[in-house]
């Protein structure tokens, strides 16, 4: 779950079935069967066994990573922008899965 603020985004993730501990999780830009970039990193822990895990947290201007296509930097509205349009993904990566095993896109 997202939720859009005018100066930032805040977040609440779980994942569950997965094939090993977590190990982290990001915000990609990326449409829908594409990968992409990094835009933010999430927080998120494991659960209560290695097929669970969760976060939640508020993203801000400063924890963004991502660039624009014209290799500016990622400003909240850009960041905001991207959500809303459909062209971001969560992906949850795993110590089976480092490229990421879980991937969610998400939709305005």
């Amino acid at each position: 779950m997202i939720t859009v603020n005018p100066d930032s985004l805040g977040y609440k993730i779980t994942a569950m079935g997965l094939t090993s501990p977590v190990t982290a999780a990001h915000i990609h830009l990326g449409e829908a069967g594409k990968a992409g970039a990094v835009i933010a990193p999430l927080t998120i822990s494991p659960g209560s066994d290695p097929t669970t895990a969760s976060g939640e947290g508020t993203i801000d201007a400063s924890a963004i990573k991502g660039k624009n296509a014209d290799g500016s930097p990622m400003a909240m509205k850009d960041l905001i922008s991207a959500v809303q349009s459909g062209g971001t993904y969560v992906n949850v990566h795993t110590q089976n899965n480092k490229p990421g095993e879980i991937r969610a896109q998400l939709t305005p």
